[in-house]
């Protein structure tokens, strides 16, 4: 039976960019790391303003940000986002002691 993909789709959060204000970034999808080879500024399209309209008009005007206004959207793209462990877990298991 195929999985139901709407189950696995990315989340949104937002993120405080010093400078820049408050944005949402989604996390990225297999899509969005698929158009990294043809596009440098492919996680421009992870990161959109309050109101929903995009950061940027044309993503290639990322290139124009400051290296750390670009480098602090980017870690916030990539940024490990932790599960929430089922319901009545507690955590990561620990580790197995086999001696």
């Amino acid at each position: 039976m195929p999985i139901d993909v709407s189950k696995f789709t990315s989340r949104a959060r937002e993120v405080e960019i010093p400078e820049l204000g408050t944005v949402i970034v989604r996390e990225p999808m297999l899509a969005d790391y698929n158009r990294a080879q043809h596009d440098p500024y492919w996680w421009g399209a992870c990161v959109s303003m309050l109101d929903g309209s995009p950061l940027v008009t044309n993503n290639a005007d990322l290139g124009q940000l400051r290296g750390d206004i670009a480098s602090a959207l980017l870690e916030a793209v990539n940024a490990p986002r932790p599960t929430v462990p089922p319901k009545g877990g507690c955590g990561e298991s620990p580790a197995r002691n086999n001696a």
